[in-house]
């Protein structure tokens, strides 16, 4: 029996969830018509009430949602593979787990189980970041993230004033008017007694 995972934000809106589905041997299974499938949707903490939900025929293109369209990919790309669209009340905030079962008719069939974690936020944008939230980063005592970045781009990549004598300066990265940082340097260019400007 076949198990997808997902994670979806919840309450969502005209999702598409790409389905496998098998036969009896485990092979992609093909030219599997709505007519001939059985979709149930279960919600943790609803006392174990399913849904049964009623796939269609779609009249749009792959990639396009229609609620409830079920359609294949194609058998000569990759068989067994199909598009759902889910119902948008499938994913209201009620649970924060869906289950749903993707039956066939035939009784050694494999059935589909698509499990979708429904999280507070979409997980496919990767990390949002406050406009102040980097400044809230302790990286040491008095430096927090967004100097210690200053800092690094400046002696990384910044311009640099007096590399081979006994002070030597860092300019900001992109911007050669301000100094970042000014240090003396030894006979064995060790740098001591740096002062930081971030």
């Amino acid at each position: 029996m076949p198990i997808q995972q997902d994670v979806i934000k919840i309450n969502s809106t005209s999702k598409i969830i790409d389905v496998f589905m098998v036969d009896a041997n485990g092979k992609g299974k093909t030219g599997l018509v709505p007519a001939n499938l059985t979709i149930y949707a279960w919600k943790r903490g609803l006392s174990g009430v399913a849904s049964s939900l009623v796939p269609i025929v779609g009249a749009t293109a792959l990639d396009v949602y229609e609620s409830l369209k079920w359609q294949e990919v194609g058998a000569g790309v990759i068989p067994g593979l199909y598009q759902f669209s889910l119902p948008n009340t499938v994913l209201v905030s009620s649970s924060n787990l869906v289950s749903l079962s993707f039956v066939q008719p035939g009784a050694t069939d494999h059935t589909t189980i698509y499990e979708i974690r429904l999280s507070a936020e979409d997980e496919n944008v990767g990390v949002q970041i406050a406009p102040l939230g980097l400044r809230q980063v302790v990286i040491e005592t008095g430096l927090n993230c967004e100097q210690a970045i200053r800092g690094i781009a400046a002696v990384q990549g910044g311009d640099t004033i007096g590399a081979d004598s006994a002070s030597i300066t860092f300019k900001g990265m992109n911007d050669s008017a301000v100094t970042r940082a000014i240090g003396d340097q030894d006979e064995q260019g060790n740098r001591i007694n740096t002062v930081w400007t971030l």
